[in-house]
C-alpha cells in the first residue's frame, strides 16, 4: 500500500454526528464528502460491489447523497457543503436555511461542539481484510486510547450491543489489545505509536530499529486462499515467460511461505497449503540446482527424474544438497547426487 494511492480519510463532526446512519455510511460520506469523485471506496469499506451499490442506494434514500454520474454531492442536515481546491468542507447552514432533503434528526449545537473530526489513518483505510465499522472504531482508540465506552458511544453513535459486538470481535483478531490506560492497535507489518497529536503507525521493522516496544505479536487476517491463489497465479505467470527460471520459481515460492506463516490464522487449511507450496519448494530447489550444476548434455535427464520423483525423495535430495553447502565440501560427482538422490 503506498501514501500516494491511500490517504487519510477524515470524518468531520456534521457526519459523525448523524443519528440513523451506521458506521460504514458515515466513512463513505466523508470519503464523497472529500472528494465527489472518489475512486477509492471499495477498498476503504471492504465490501462487494453489490453491497456497495446497496450502502449507496440507502444514503441516496435518506437523502444523504445524490449521484450525478462519477460525481456524489454529500447532503448534511443543518450544513452547507463549501466546495475548495484542496478538498471541501461544512459549514452550519443559518438559521432560515431549508433543506427539503434533511431526513435525519440534527443533534444539538452543544452536542455538535463536543464532537471532533475523525481521522481514519490511511493505514486503515486500506487494509483490505477489516470491516468499514472496524477501521472507524480502531481509528477513535488510535486517537484516543483511553476513552471510555461513554465517549465512544456518545461520538460515533453506536449502541452499548453493537459497540460491545465490533469491540469483542476485534479483540478476537488481536487487532485491539487492552492496554493497562486503555487500548492499542496492531496490524500485520505495523505498529501504532502513540504522539501528542495522537496515534500513528510506522512498520514494525522501524519500530524495532528505533527502540520502539512492540510486546503484541502480529495478527494474522489474511485468508489462506488469497496468499495460496496470489502464489498459483504468479507461478503460472513465471512459467509462460520466453525463458522461465527456477530459481525465479524458487524465491516467489518461499516468499509466499513465509507471508503465509506469518500473516495466515493458523489451522488446517493453512497446513494444507504449506505442505502443497513446500513440496513446489522442494522441487523448484532441485530444478534450479540442475540448471546451475549439470552438465548441459544431462540436463533434461535430469530434470524428468525431477519431475517424477516422490516428495520424500525431492525433500531428501534438498537435505543432502544443503548439508553439502553448509559444511562446504565439494562435490565432484554432480551427477551422481541427482542420480542417487531421486532415481527411481
Amino acid at each position: 500500500m503506498s501514501s500516494t494511492q491511500i490517504k487519510p480519510v477524515v470524518i468531520p463532526p456534521g457526519i459523525l454526528s448523524l443519528r440513523g446512519a451506521k458506521l460504514p455510511e458515515k466513512l463513505m460520506l466523508a470519503m464523497y464528502a472529500s472528494d465527489p469523485e472518489a475512486r477509492r471506496v471499495f477498498r476503504a469499506l471492504s465490501m462487494s460491489g453489490a453491497g456497495l451499490r446497496k450502502l449507496k442506494q440507502r444514503l441516496v434514500d435518506k437523502g444523504l447523497l445524490t449521484i450525478n454520474g462519477a460525481r456524489h454531492e454529500v447532503h448534511l442536515p443543518g450544513f452547507v457543503y463549501i466546495e475548495r481546491p484542496a478538498g471541501g468542507h461544512f459549514v452550519p447552514a443559518s438559521p432560515t436555511a431549508k433543506n427539503d432533503k434533511i431526513v435525519a434528526r440534527r443533534v444539538s449545537k452543544t452536542k455538535q461542539a463536543d464532537i471532533h473530526p475523525l481521522v481514519v489513518p490511511a493505514e486503515l483505510v486500506g487494509f483490505k481484510y477489516l470491516m468499514a465499522s472496524e477501521k472507524v472504531l480502531l481509528a477513535y482508540y488510535a486517537a484516543h486510547p483511553a476513552a471510555q465506552t461513554k465517549a465512544v458511544l456518545n461520538n460515533l453513535r453506536l449502541s452499548r450491543a453493537g459497540l460491545k459486538k465490533l469491540k469483542r470481535g476485534l479483540i478476537d483478531k488481536r487487532v485491539l489489545i487492552q492496554t493497562g490506560n486503555g487500548y492499542t492497535i496492531r496490524l500485520p507489518g505495523l505498529v501504532l505509536v502513540q504522539g501528542s497529536r495522537g496515534g500513528h503507525f510506522i512498520r514494525e521493522s522501524e519500530a524495532l530499529k528505533n527502540g520502539h516496544k512492540v510486546a503484541c505479536p502480529a495478527p494474522k487476517l489474511t485468508p489462506v486462499r488469497d496468499v495460496y491463489k496470489a502464489w498459483q497465479d504468479h507461478i503460472k505467470w513465471l512459467l509462460r515467460q520466453p525463458d522461465p527460471r527456477a530459481s525465479d520459481c524458487l524465491s516467489s515460492t518461499k516468499e509466499r511461505i513465509k507471508q503465509m506463516e506469518e500473516e495466515c490464522p493458523e489451522g488446517p487449511l493453512r497446513e494444507a497449503a504449506l505442505a502443497a507450496m513446500k513440496g513446489k519448494e522442494d522441487f523448484h530447489f532441485a530444478a534450479d540446482f540442475v540448471y546451475d550444476n549439470i552438465p548441459r548434455k544431462h540436463e533434461d535427464k535430469c530434470l524428468a527424474m525431477i519431475g517424477s520423483a516422490t516428495l520424500e525423495q525431492l525433500v531428501m535430495f534438498r537435505e543432502k544438497v544443503e548439508g553439502m553447502m553448509l559444511s562446504g565440501l565439494p562435490e565432484p560427482k554432480l551427477l551422481g547426487t541427482v542420480t542417487n538422490a531421486i532415481s527411481p
